[in-house]
């Protein structure tokens, strides 16, 4: 196999990228959390508008392709509704036009499945979808492999998730075109002119990693690790292949608690946010300018805030995972966050 291209984000920049697309999304960026090395993309996009993407990409000039990246669904598949989709690889020819792309799809009112949308013919332009196997909750929050692969020549498409073949198909190949450019991160569309969400509670989030560009199958990263005695001393911990920096909160310093394998400084709302389903909400940001404007600077506080952030995390999960919950807790907070903002 031969690696034409590679990025992990470990500039910690997106500048190993040729650029970004933007619509109605926000700008591509760089976190720390990653499914190898230190840093990978983030990828936000708008609920509330029937199309939104945020990507990178990058040119490219290969009839026989191959792309591969790990995906990190943070939010985003529950919110799927009739007919909904979002795209997390897009191979593109001349003048822009859609070759093949592989996402999460909902076809009416079946499950979410992963979707493969492919080019038939260039003139006159065609185009169509075939489905693999559901998407489910579970596949929230864990890191997916997604590989994708097109040849010009024989007409084939062929998708690979976790390393299973997911989806092939092969077509007549006709007047097909190369692939100029690669994008990655979200393009997500929907029932012109009907929003994803009008409520605005489910902004997509999506991390990208480890994406590579080849004109062989690339398959899923080696595990680095099968036992803690496997990784460094910075990250101790062996799970799901991977080295960690801690497992529960009691593996983080004082003042810290464990998240996605990370000690971090926790955020001021943990049940908030899952009720809201992002951090970028308003509301949370008026909940965290009174946590440091009275909260902090009281010893009473400071001692409420540190119960909070040891106990909030396994309820802030469970009500993530329940639309009836989420509804109740914003219910709740909206009078206090009215009650704040006076």
């Amino acid at each position: 196999m031969t690696t034409l291209y590679r990025s992990g984000f470990e500039t910690g920049n997106i500048s190993e990228w040729a650029g970004t697309k933007v619509s109605n999304g926000l700008q591509p960026s760089v976190t720390t959390f990653s499914f190898r090395g230190s840093y990978a993309g983030l990828f936000l996009t708008n609920p509330t508008l029937d199309t939104a993407r945020s990507q990178v990409y990058i040119s490219s000039d290969m009839s026989d392709i191959y792309v591969r990246g790990y995906f990190y669904v943070n939010q985003g598949i529950t919110a799927l509704q009739r007919h909904d989709r979002f795209y997390l690889l897009r191979l593109l020819g001349p003048d822009n036009q859609i070759v093949a792309v592989v996402g999460i799809r909902r076809d009416g009112d079946l499950a979410p499945r992963w979707a493969l949308s492919y080019r038939l013919t260039t003139t006159p332009f065609a185009n169509a979808t075939t489905f693999g196997g559901p998407v489910s909750e579970a596949d929230q929050g864990r890191w997916i492999c997604v590989e994708i692969h097109y040849n010009r020549e024989t007409g084939l498409y062929e998708v690979w998730i976790d390393g299973r073949l997911e989806i092939t198909m092969a077509v007549t190949p006709g007047d097909l075109t190369a692939i100029t450019e690669v994008q990655a991160g979200i393009y997500k569309t929907g029932v012109a002119g009907q929003a994803w969400d009008p409520t605005g509670q489910y902004t997509i989030e999506v991390y990208g990693d480890e994406i590579i560009i080849a004109d062989r199958p690339i398959g899923p990263e080696v595990s680095e690790c099968t036992v803690d005695a496997d990784c460094p001393s910075e990250k101790p911990y062996c799970v799901g292949g991977v080295c960690v920096q801690c497992r529960t909160n009691n593996d983080c310093p004082t003042g810290m608690i464990c998240q996605n394998g990370i000690c971090v400084t926790p955020s001021p709302c943990f049940i908030a946010t899952a009720a809201y389903g992002t951090s970028l909400a308003q509301e949370i940001s008026v909940l965290r300018q009174f946590r440091d404007n009275f909260m902090d600077v009281t010893g009473v506080g400071r001692k409420l805030a540190e119960t909070y952030y040891r106990t909030s995390p396994p309820i802030a999960r469970a009500i993530a995972q329940h639309n009836t919950l989420r509804a109740f807790v914003r219910a709740i907070l909206k009078p206090i966050v009215q009650l704040l903002q006076k």
